[in-house]
């Protein structure tokens, strides 16, 4: 053998001894990873004896770490270096007690590989895990065993007191109690009892899903619960509470009886911790501002419109103002205000009026009339057939005249009418009348009546004059009539001529058409501002004043100046009930007790005051703790409007203030039987308390 073949030869050698050495180690290597793997063979779920167990099956000792998790609830177990058998099967029998599902999860994208499991809880019950041999158990048991320093805690708690004194800022060790408070229908109170304050707790929530309510978890550290775990049926808001030892912790469940979380808030206390959560049927409160007037937002504000009003014993509040010079003052005698310093200090006062008084035309809003042809339903069929049968077929028109100038009377019925209009010029004075859906021609027969005057008609043409005058059309070319010796008569009016008004009236229109505008596309601010100078404009118009003091508080929020704008419409139609309201409710949001109590007096002073004057005067009352005063209010609109979902839950609430426990309930069961569709919110309250009552 030459010596390059023996090289050749010893260097093959070399390369196979070092491919198998290479193996070896690579064996060795693995072969321990293969050896340390905990194989899951299979899950299982057993009814024990003492609750429900489920039990992780594995053919070597594991190595896991578990928590909780919520959004949904569930227990996760992280088991190191682990892998699933294919015959591993997860549970059939699901839901089963608390466990409603179970997932495996391999994440092999980590070193060492985990096998996770998640374990879906439909409650939130009490429960252990421990490793038993080769497998890992998850206990769910109404009594669980507790921590050994805990559990000695508990026997210390357990034998006589000793005399020597413990310090009160020891951290609490022990919850004794859990107490419910529901006597206040507006709060709920948890009160959790322990033997010392609190000093590590956290909070947690878990939304509503399918068969599960929203919760609230209070995890109290170092704390143990003795004997098994606590338990309360609740009814309002919290439908359900309940304790359970975790670890060496505590764990209290609030279940809401909402259809979300309920409003809460928690406190310390120096021997545990309140939990106060707020009732539905506390939001649902009369509202004193703004949201009571959108309920019957104010009218649109009519050029032709003229807005009549119910006169009632004129009052003005004692902090009344003034206006503008130009502006009508109507100054009345001011209302003495007790200062509200009671709880009973308010005192509706009604009208003493029988009988509806009879609306008064006041102020038009632009100084004309309101005409419009209507359409009338099946109930008026008789009325239009008795004015065909009295030889009255023209248009329908309604009409609303306050102190007007005949002659412009005319005109109106000129443009209506489409006909010349020819006026005597011994025709003089003016005309205060108020007439609805009837036909042209027979409201101008009535005028010719109430002022002693009669009418020629031809051609297209109507002379009007005195009844102790004469007036005959021309005998030749009657097929022809010459107005043009009628064109220098100042009393000669054509349907194209206009109303004449003053030059501001002119300009105030167009700022208040604008600020409709402005309104209804949700530009409040610029609407006031549109509004205002309106107003600065047309000063003696009421009904705009009304209408700022509207926007200001409903849109706005701004109570100053709504106060401001519905005194001057007070002003100038001192009887104006709705103005009235308007400057009670933004008193009220000013804390001006005095002057809101004496503005709702007066917006309930007509013989029949509206609906929203009577409840909200009624939740002012109960807000000042006037509760018989609110009761009254609720009485009287009960007397004229019915009960309504609001003040039926209003006088339960009330009633239950009162302490007149009987009728409150029964009131809320009235509320159940009303027929009105209930908030399920308020049904689970009301249900809650018949059931804390029973």
């Amino acid at each position: 053998m030459t010596p390059l073949t023996r090289l050749k030869c010893i260097s093959a050698g070399m390369m196979i001894f070092c491919f198998l050495l290479a193996g070896t180690v690579f064996a060795q290597k693995a072969a321990p990873q293969a050896k340390a793997a905990y194989t899951i063979s299979g899950i299982s779920l057993n009814q024990a004896a003492d609750g429900l167990q489920l039990v992780v099956q594995g053919r070597t000792t594991p190595t896991y770490t578990m928590y909780e998790l919520f959004e949904p609830l569930r227990i996760v177990l992280d088991i190191a270096d682990a892998r699933f058998l294919d015959s591993a099967a997860i549970p059939t029998n699901l839901p089963q007690g608390p466990v409603q599902q179970i997932k495996n999860i391999s994440l092999t994208d980590q070193e060492p590989t985990i096998a996770r499991l998640e374990i879906y809880l439909s409650d939130d019950p009490a429960y252990t895990i421990e490793r038993k041999g080769n497998n890992i158990v998850v206990s769910f048991a109404k009594t669980m065993p507790l921590p050994p320093h805990l559990a000695q805690t508990i026997a210390e708690t357990e034998q006589p007191p000793a005399t020597v004194a413990v310090s009160a800022s020891r951290p609490a060790s022990l919850l004794q109690d859990i107490e419910i408070d529901t006597t206040n229908p507006a709060e709920t109170r948890v009160i959790i009892k322990t033997d010392g304050p609190i000093t590590d707790f956290q909070k947690a929530h878990l939304a509503k899903s399918e068969g599960r309510p929203a919760r609230m978890y209070i995890d109290i550290a170092n704390v143990a619960l003795p004997g098994k775990m606590l338990q309360h049926t609740v009814g309002t808001a919290l439908a359900k509470i309940r304790a359970a030892q975790r670890k060496s912790a505590v764990r209290i469940v609030f279940d809401s009886g909402l259809n979300e979380l309920f409003p809460y808030e928690v406190e310390n206390l120096p021997d545990g911790l309140l939990v106060k959560i707020t009732e539905p049927a506390a939001s649902l409160s009369p509202p004193l501002m703004a949201d009571r007037l959108k309920q019957n937002p104010a009218q649109k504000i009519d050029p032709r419109q003229n807005k009549t009003k119910t006169p009632a014993a004129p009052v003005t509040p004692a902090d009344s103002f003034a206006v503008a010079a130009t502006a009508p003052v109507s100054v009345a005698p001011a209302v003495s205000m007790p200062a509200v310093t009671t709880s009973e200090s308010i005192v509706p006062i009604f009208s003493t009026t029988k009988d509806e008084v009879k609306t008064v035309p006041t102020q038009p809003l632009h100084g004309a009339t309101k005409t419009a042809a209507k359409k009338n339903s099946g109930a008026t069929t008789a009325k239009a057939e008795s004015f065909n049968v009295s030889g009255y077929e023209k248009q329908k028109i309604t009409v609303d005249f306050f102190k007007i100038d005949l002659h412009n009377v005319f005109r109106l019925f000129g443009e209506i009418s489409g006909q010349n209009i020819v006026v005597d010029e011994g025709v003089s004075g003016t005309l205060t009348l108020a007439l609805n859906d009837i036909p042209w021609d027979f409201a101008l027969d009535i005028v010719l009546n109430l002022k002693g005057l009669q009418k020629e008609e031809r051609f297209n043409t109507i002379v009007i004059f005195p009844k102790d005058k004469n007036f005959q059309f021309p005998k030749v070319a009657l097929d022809r009539t010459d107005t043009k010796e009628h064109q220098d008569k100042p009393d000669l009016v054509t349907a194209t001529q206009q109303l004449k008004e003053h030059k501001e009236i002119l300009e105030a229109k167009k700022l208040i058409q604008q600020g409709e505008l402005a309104e209804k596309s949700g530009r409040y601010p610029q609407a006031l501002s549109l509004y205002e100078a309106a107003f600065n404009s047309w000063p003696d118009n009421a009904q705009l004043a009304n209408r700022i003091s509207a926007l200001c508080l409903v849109q706005l929020g701004m109570n100053a100046k709504a106060v401001h704008y519905a005194k001057a419409a007070l002003t100038l139609e001192p009887a104006n009930t709705e103005a009235a309201l308007q400057a009670a409710i933004g008193s009220a949001n000013m804390k001006k007790i005095e002057a809101a109590k004496a503005y709702f007096d007066l917006a309930i002073r007509a013989p029949r005051p509206s609906s929203e004057a009577l409840t909200s005067y009624a939740a002012f009352a109960e807000e000042q703790q006037s509760y018989r005063g609110a009761l009254t209010l609720l009485d009287k609109h009960n007397v004229l409007y019915g009960d309504t979902l609001d003040t039926l839950v209003s006088r339960a609430r009330i009633l239950d203030a009162l302490g007149e426990t009987t009728q409150a309930l029964a009131t809320y069961n009235a509320v159940l039987l009303s027929g009105y569709t209930v908030p399920e919110e308020l049904q689970r309250f009301i249900r809650g308390r018949l059931t804390a009552a029973n």
